[in-house]
């Protein structure tokens, strides 16, 4: 009873304490999500980065990004030394200079030929001194196409602008990928103006971000847009001129595979020409395995009530159907769409569902190519914030039983996002046989690895295994698949659900909820005045969105939507639990007169 007076009495037992004590929990929150996201996040512009793509035996493309200050030189170098300072160890040296009439935003596009096959090598940029700046980047080179050999590949994404985890760095520790595939949301900046330096500072908060550079830099990288690093949240491809920049920028900022739109000759010459206006997708072969990049959103137009909409263009789909005529050449074929291919139809839907004339053509094109031949497909997705996996069971449209159309789905992100705030207040149901692995109101970092085990001796049956990891090395899911992988579909599509938060947040917030009941009932039963208890019950429910309000703009500071739900649960149990001592408070104070 000692410890409660003396509680009581720090406390101030009246409306002007029990203000300032909510107001000192808002405070705390706000402070919280501003240390949180700050460390998080990052939103300044990296000026000095670069990275490799368009990886191939003997030759490799780059892009090298270097300050926009006049007169800017760096020597961006190759080495099979990874101390670049040693001059006699580089394969190639250039010099990079910015000049503004050059147009090409300090963003300089390296290619390198002449390399040596199934070789590490590693590259970088250094100052006028000789001093590296940034990252020591490293890659690869796969032996000669058609080679069987065994090798890694790391896929996500929907990460948040400049997200920052120490788990990002695990990724390359700890599986040494030869490729990062990023399936879309690079970035979340919804960039819809016609300025293409609005994308080059997109990619420099990206790369700003220690972590995520690391992790960019540390491998080969193939990239395809979605949604929020095209345009706009579930934008397609109506704005033309907003387009335009986008697949513009695309090319000046990402060192990619040859583009199928473009023919032969042109590819050829644009490895080192400006960029042209034309829709990204394209295909590449790593050994005896396909990849084929679909651009699902350039060339799309968004279903509605009277439009049955279309995902791509009339080239892009004969493009996509010559590659599955095929895949009887490779062990695999990988095929990596952006938007989510299961799910019943659904007119203006942003995912494939919302498609469904394209979605059934695909899949019985499917079934009379690949599910004909060799039953090799295996698709790749992202969009959905959370990793999930099919067996065919969900994945086959194509209504009809002469060949298997239903090929393995793994979903894999989010890199670094929530899982999705919709699904926090209701139940949120996704088709797959496997997985919903996320958790919908809080931060996830996800992302998957394709083992694929290709054995040298000819005739030996290739199995790809796929292990799913969140916060670093955390395996969540698991899945081993060898030889003849499609199978055909069911009848209704298997479903999961994910959930809305940790445990440790939903306990939090539970016992936050106790807390506030019994803070109303012992108001209403026991204070003396019912116009006390309804003040104090409204001041105390007024709070609680302050505070809710107050983590939200920590986060928004920073332009981001990555509410720390943890750290708010905690201060909401804390808050819940202080009020509930301060009514005890009065209540014995009350006793005593």
């Amino acid at each position: 009873m000692g410890c409660l007076n003396k509680v009581c009495c720090c406390l101030g037992l009246n409306k002007v304490g029990l203000s300032l004590l909510l107001l000192m929990f808002s405070l705390l929150a706000l402070i919280t999500s501003l240390i949180l996201t700050s460390m998080n996040f990052n939103r300044s512009r990296q000026q000095d980065w670069f990275w490799v793509g368009g990886v191939q035996s003997t030759s490799a493309s780059f892009r090298v990004r270097i300050p926009t200050t006049e007169g800017t030189i760096r020597t961006f170098a190759i080495s099979t030394n990874s101390d670049l300072t040693f001059a006699d160890d580089r394969v190639l040296e250039e010099t990079l200079k910015y000049n503004e009439a050059d147009g090409d935003y300090g963003v300089k596009s390296v290619y390198a030929s002449s390399l040596e096959t199934d070789t590490a090598y590693y590259f970088g940029s250094l100052d006028d001194s000789n001093n590296v700046v940034w990252n020591v980047g490293s890659f690869r080179t796969p032996a000669p196409e058609g080679t069987r050999m065994s090798f890694k590949v790391a896929t996500s994404g929907c990460s948040l602008t400049g997200a920052d985890s120490p788990f990002f760095d695990d990724i390359h520790k700890n599986h040494d990928p030869f490729l990062f595939i990023n399936a879309g949301d690079f970035h979340y900046e919804d960039i819809m103006s016609t300025n293409i330096e609005d994308r080059v500072a997109a990619f420099d908060r990206v790369m700003g971000s220690a972590s995520l550079g690391r992790l960019y830099s540390s491998q080969a990288m193939s990239y395809i847009w979605d949604d929020h690093d095209w345009i706009g949240n579930n934008q397609d491809g109506s704005d033309l001129e907003a387009g335009e920049a986008a697949k513009l920028g695309y090319q000046l900022l990402f060192p990619h595979y040859e583009l199928a739109a473009l023919s032969n000759t042109t590819a050829a010459q644009n490895k080192s020409s400006q960029p042209v206006n034309v829709a990204p997708y394209q295909a590449f072969t790593i050994g005896t395995v396909r990849f084929i990049i679909l651009d699902l959103r350039s060339e799309s137009k968004n279903s509605n009530e009277t439009f049955e909409g279309s995902i791509y263009s009339t080239q892009q789909e004969e493009w996509l159907r010559a590659e599955l005529d095929n895949s009887n050449n490779y062990d695999f074929v990988v095929m990596v769409s952006s938007r989510p291919w299961t799910g019943p139809a659904s007119r203006g839907d942003d995912k494939w569902s919302g498609f469904a004339n394209d979605r059934r053509n695909l899949s019985k094109w499917i079934a009379s190519t690949v599910g004909a031949g060799k039953q090799n497909l295996l698709v790749v997705s992202s969009d959905n914030h959370m990793v999930a996996y099919d067996d065919g069971s969900s994945t086959d449209f194509s209504n009809q039983d002469v060949n298997p159309a239903g090929f393995p789905l793994i979903h894999s992100g989010p890199l670094a996002n929530v899982g999705s705030f919709k699904g926090v207040f209701s139940t949120r149901e996704s088709f797959f046989t496997d997985g919903c692995h996320t958790v919908n109101g809080e931060l996830n970092y996800q992302y998957s690895i394709l083992d694929f085990q290709i054995s040298e001796t000819k005739g030996a049956e290739p199995c790809v295994e796929i292990s799913s990891y969140r916060d670093g090395n955390t395996l969540i899911l698991s899945k081993k698949l060898c030889g003849k992988i499609m199978r055909g579909g069911t009848d209704e599509e298997d479903t999961c659900t994910s959930l809305s938060f940790t445990t440790t947040s939903t306990g939090l917030l539970i016992t936050s909820g106790v807390f506030i009941s019994l803070f109303m009932v012992l108001s209403f039963w026991k204070l003396e005045s019912r116009c006390e208890a309804i003040f104090l019950t409204l001041l105390d429910i007024v709070f609680y969105f302050v505070t809710a309000g107050f983590v939200a703009a920590g986060a928004f500071a920073f332009q981001t939507k990555a509410v720390d739900t943890f750290s708010f649960s905690v201060i909401i149990f804390l808050q819940t639990f202080a009020v509930l001592v301060f009514l005890c408070c009065i209540l014995h104070k009350q006793k005593k007169e």
